[in-house]
């Protein structure tokens, strides 16, 4: 009989733990249903305030919190999606990926057609999108290949490179370059600078004058097999031989030539500028006007402009020079 009573009692327990745990397992359901609804509602609220990260943050916890893919919750991450596209054409791909798992749930949903129609137009516009983004995208590699290429290749002079200055000599023993005292400086690690000791060129010491000869090198970089890397020389001068550019005409000349050559290289170089005023102890001149530089860099190579532009001046008004050297 205690046998008959203690198996009862028993199975009254077990028949309310299983009550408990049903009760439990279904007040825990209910309550993640909640969470996954108020996620969502935040979700809606923060994408039509603009604020896509935290949208697409509180949709996550929505599919977290069902443990699957709703079409409602897909829905909107179409859209999210469509906004980071519209943010960044580099989104496209993702925006897509997300159409078409949505279009997907048609296999275990019955989706409203009027979603479809409109996840499928915008699908289809995303794709013209992402052809178009493609194209640019080729566009801007095979102008930065032609940019790379023009920068590598571009000097101011046809004088050779890779030869020794022996070579180089015999090559242009009659130019002025070779008819002129030399000094050698180290202007950059393991390149030597063999430069002309006259003041036919624009410096940083401020002395100008006229031209070596009409290639205008009057200086050559060695690297440490004592092989040509570069050149420095005058590109432009500006004096009464060549009839005067003037002042204001010598600046725009000057910018316009930076310009050219940094859409040339697609480099943005780096500038400096002073004037008569800003540095009158660095001005040996004796009247105003502006000199500077534009480098244009990359690990391999080196282009420096160097201008000065004078507003009043009998024997010139304005010079440009350039340094090129090969770096590796």
């Amino acid at each position: 009989m205690k046998t008959k009573i203690w198996i009862t009692q028993k199975i009254n327990f077990l028949v309310v733990v299983v009550i408990l745990t049903m009760s439990s397992a279904d007040i825990y359901a209910q309550d993640k249903n909640l969470l996954a609804k108020v996620a969502y509602e935040n979700a809606e609220n923060f994408f039509g305030a603009g604020n896509i990260s935290e949208a697409y943050d509180e949709l996550k916890k929505v599919d977290e919190l069902l443990g699957k893919l709703t079409p409602k919750s897909q829905f909107l991450r179409v859209q999210i999606w469509k906004a980071y596209a519209d943010r960044n054409a580099e989104n496209i791909v993702h925006a897509l990926n997300n159409c078409e798992r949505y279009l997907e749930l048609s296999k275990t949903y019955d989706l409203p057609e009027e979603k479809q129609v409109e996840v499928i137009r915008l699908q289809q516009q995303l794709e013209k999108d992402q052809l178009a983004w493609n194209k640019l995208q080729k566009e801007k590699k095979e102008t930065a290949e032609r940019q790379a290429q023009a920068f590598k290749e571009w000097n101011f002079t046809d004088w050779p490179l890779g030869i020794s200055l022996d070579e180089l000599k015999a090559l242009k023993a009659g130019t002025g370059f070779f008819n002129k005292a030399s000094s050698s400086t180290t202007r950059f690690e393991g390149i030597t600078e063999i430069e002309k000791k006259t003041s036919s060129y624009i410096s940083w010491t401020g002395t100008m004058g006229g031209l070596i000869d009409k290639t205008g090198v009057y200086g050559v970089y060695l690297d440490k097999e004592n092989k040509v890397v570069g050149y420095k020389g005058t590109f432009k001068v500006d004096n009464s031989k060549s009839g005067y550019m003037g002042y204001e005409a010598a600046n725009k000349y000057v910018q316009e030539l930076a310009s050219s050559l940094t859409k040339k290289f697609g480099i943005t170089p780096k500038a400096y500028s002073t004037n008569s005023k800003e540095d009158a102890k660095y001005w040996s001149y004796r009247c105003p006007g502006n000199k500077g530089t534009f480098t244009w860099a990359t690990k391999q190579k080196l282009v420096e402009m160097e201008y000065i532009t004078l507003i009043e001046r009998n024997s010139l008004t304005s010079c440009i020079n350039f340094n090129v050297l090969f770096l590796q």
